[in-house]
């Protein structure tokens, strides 16, 4: 799970219907009370093409919760405040959020988010809640609020075993590429010119963009992948030898830029 950055105000059409909903909401003094036809004609307002492009687009057509990418139409508009218990949140922008079929279950509707809190991630940055261990994520230690990341997990199944093996299946994908990277640091080290030594870094430089793309917000599990890199020595190792090639020798600082850009 990663923030995500959904635009403050929706499309106008979606404010308009629900200035007219919570206009109903005053007149008949409760949602059970507006006359059917009248609520019908609004209700599903929020599920208008305008609402899925912006709200869709914001995720990049992920999940907000799980972060898979849905085939087809299973990307679906979920109500952080559920809105059978929070019916005047129905039309409210603030309100919605990108979901899977699976994350918008029978569980996280009956869930009372606003007593027992859940992160949404548009409002928190999941980033500071949550560590992983093999796939599993979990709370992160010493965070804020380890209680609110727990309950997190747990109300939507964040480790079933469907988004275990999918994390798992990545995981062994950043592995491999570990290898690689090991055996492109082993041959840069060994370079003796400071051609051999350019050369070798842009090879260490690939390898890095590499993993930097599987980071990228628009990528499935990029949360679970920049806790990978933040944590792991060989990285942060490829990383330094080439900040430390680019000081020694500041003249290919240049080059590796224009080979960034290609």
């Amino acid at each position: 799970m990663i923030f995500i950055e959904k635009p403050h105000q929706g499309p106008l059409s979606l404010s308009e219907y629900e200035n007219k909903y919570l206009a109903l909401i005053h007149e008949y003094k409760t949602y059970e009370n507006i006359p059917a036809d009248l609520l019908t004609a609004l209700k599903y307002k929020y599920r208008i093409q305008e609402v899925k492009d912006s709200l869709f687009s914001c995720s990049y057509n992920k999940c907000a919760y799980c972060e898979i990418i849905p085939e087809g139409s299973r990307l679906q508009i979920d109500h952080f405040l559920p809105k059978t218990l929070y019916p005047e949140k129905m039309l409210n922008w603030d309100n919605l959020l990108p979901s899977c079929t699976i994350c918008n279950t029978e569980k996280k509707r009956a869930h009372d988010t606003k007593s027992e809190p859940i992160i949404n991630p548009t409002k928190i940055d999941p980033e500071k809640y949550f560590e992983y261990d093999n796939g599993w994520i979990n709370p992160l230690s010493g965070c804020e609020d380890p209680e609110l990341a727990k309950q997190t997990c747990k109300v939507l199944d964040l480790n079933s075993s469907t988004l275990l093996y999918l994390r798992l299946e990545l995981l062994n994908a950043l592995l491999e590429t570990k290898i690689t990277l090991e055996k492109k640091i082993a041959n840069y080290l060994k370079a003796d010119t400071e051609t051999k030594k350019f050369n070798r870094i842009r090879k260490i430089f690939d390898t890095c963009n590499s993993f930097q793309v599987f980071s990228e917000a628009k990528q499935k599990f990029a949360g679970f992948v920049r806790y990978f890199l933040r944590n792991d020595d060989l990285y942060q190792r490829a990383e330094y030898h080439t900040m430390e090639f680019l000081r020694d020798n500041p003249k290919y600082r240049t080059k590796l830029d224009a080979y960034r850009r290609q």
